[in-house]
């Protein structure tokens, strides 16, 4: 019998041997009991056996025992009618471990019985190196990548892509619709802008946040450049998208220091400099008029000179206090510490009178409550009047200090803004004051790290401002 140019048979199986044996990947064909009707040539340095070989060998014997076992699931699927496709490493006959893509293509009649299995092996270990170093330099850029087709909205994303929006690298991947839905309601106008231009196949870059599966915001930076056919068209848009969720926290820090510092420098320039001109002034003063001047007038000088220089070791003390909140360095030592006591030497130190009532011990760093008293009596001072009222008791677990005064009080538009770092009230006294805006911001902060509060309370009895302080009455348990 002759071909269709006068080959013999022989002469077609030839040229078809010929052919397979020329492909660059194992080709066979294997009954349903899963032994070898015919192989390529390829099979030879794989396993270091020919065609003739291989033909009638139970697959078993080619792979191995522990290869076979590893593969019996798959090999049942695809005799059942179900092709299988897949990637996994082979040792090959010299002892190299290479990997190779797999497909178990069932042989099946128009009933569906399946009659043997068409396999094909192909070496896909340069593929696989490539797609690992590739793995490896997304995780360590914190860098996913993803491809877009515009014609069908199909989305495709790197295993990293999956790990960064906190899927399964593993799993099934997401529709450029279930993406959507990970994006932050607020920005989700934006992406879905972005999508469009996606499926009209523009490029695009933008930054916004995504929300994990477990409620974690991410913020991400994504940008896309376009692949086109011969004829122009756009045929696929290829994108990265960067995990910007760390740089940007530190550009925040970053720029919350910067912002410290100028404040800072702001603040020693305008409040710090009152007092050591006061100071020197004083000083200045009392050297020159030593000699004319009577021992009331030399105490006056020297009285003012003391008041301007507690004034400005009160702001150092803020200041050095202030560096420590804001680096998140605050050491506490807590220990037992009569309140009152605190309370009697901070007014005695600030020149005030006032009435305590109640008595309490609480478990405090003695040198913060000795600023935080310090800070609310001075508080107290600056912007209310007399009569100055401390009220001490123990409620519960814990020890309360409600500072009171009986001046303006607080304008209702700043009460919000208390405790907030350099704020102070536009109106009322606070506007005709000398102040930092630091005072009740420290309080605050060190009354956090002692585990207690500070809040304002407005006084129900009469006009002023009154601030509760609350601390721990004992060590934890």
């Amino acid at each position: 019998m002759l071909g269709a140019d006068g080959a013999s048979a022989h002469e077609e199986v030839e040229r078809w041997r010929t052919l397979v044996d020329q492909i660059p990947a194992m080709v066979s064909y294997w009954d349903r009991e899963l032994r070898n009707v015919v192989a390529n040539a390829t099979y030879e340095p794989w396993f270091g056996l020919t065609p003739g070989q291989i033909r009638g060998m139970h697959l078993r014997d080619v792979l191995g025992s522990a290869a076979y076992r590893a593969n019996v699931p798959r090999l049942t699927a695809a005799l059942a009618g179900d092709r299988q496709h897949f990637e996994r490493p082979l040792v090959t006959a010299d002892g190299e471990t290479r990997y190779v893509r797999v497909d178990y293509i069932p042989d099946a009649d128009e009933d569906g019985d399946v009659h043997g299995l068409c396999v094909l092996v192909a070496d896909i270990t340069d593929e696989h190196r490539v797609q690992r170093d590739l793995v490896a330099a997304q995780t360590l850029a914190r860098t996913g990548s993803y491809t877009i087709e515009p014609a069908t909205e199909t989305l495709r994303l790197s295993a990293q892509l999956l790990r960064i929006l906190g899927h399964d690298p593993d799993g099934p991947g997401l529709t450029l619709e279930e993406y959507l839905a990970t994006v932050h309601p607020e920005d989700r106008e934006l992406v879905e802008a972005l999508r469009d231009q996606a499926v009209r196949g523009e490029e695009y870059e933008a930054g916004y946040r995504i929300i994990r599966p477990d409620g974690a915001v991410r913020h991400v930076h994504s940008r896309t450049t376009q692949v086109r056919g011969d004829d122009g068209r756009v045929l696929l848009l290829r994108g990265v998208m960067r995990d910007a969720t760390e740089e940007r926290e530190l550009a925040e820090d970053l720029g919350a220091k910067n912002r410290l510092l100028t404040d800072l420098i702001g603040m020693l320039g305008h409040d710090l400099s009152q007092p050591v001109a006061a100071t020197n002034g004083y000083l200045e003063i009392l050297d020159a008029e030593w000699d004319r001047s009577d021992d009331a007038a030399r105490r006056d000088l020297l009285r003012r000179a003391t008041r301007a220089g507690r004034r400005m070791q009160s702001l150092l003390s803020d200041i050095l206090t202030l560096v420590n909140v804001e680096s998140a360095a605050i050491p506490t030592r807590p220990e037992p510490t009569d309140v009152v006591r605190a309370v009697v030497e901070a007014a005695h130190h600030l020149g005030m009178e006032l009435t305590t009532t109640g008595e309490a011990v609480a478990w405090v760093d003695p040198l913060h409550l000795g600023r935080m008293v310090d800070n609310l009596l001075t508080n107290a001072g600056r912007y209310g009047r007399p009569p100055y009222l401390v009220r001490v008791a123990r409620v519960g677990e814990e020890v309360s200090l409600t500072f009171r005064d009986h001046g303006e009080g607080v304008p209702e538009d700043f009460e919000e803004h208390l405790f907030e770092r350099f704020t102070r009230a536009a109106s009322g006294v606070a506007a005709t004051v000398r102040g930092t805006g630091l005072g009740l911001h420290l309080v605050h902060e060190l009354a956090h790290a002692n585990g207690g509060t500070v809040r304002h309370v407005r006084p129900t009895d009469g006009p002023g401002a009154a601030f509760e302080l609350r601390l721990p009455g004992s060590a934890p348990a």
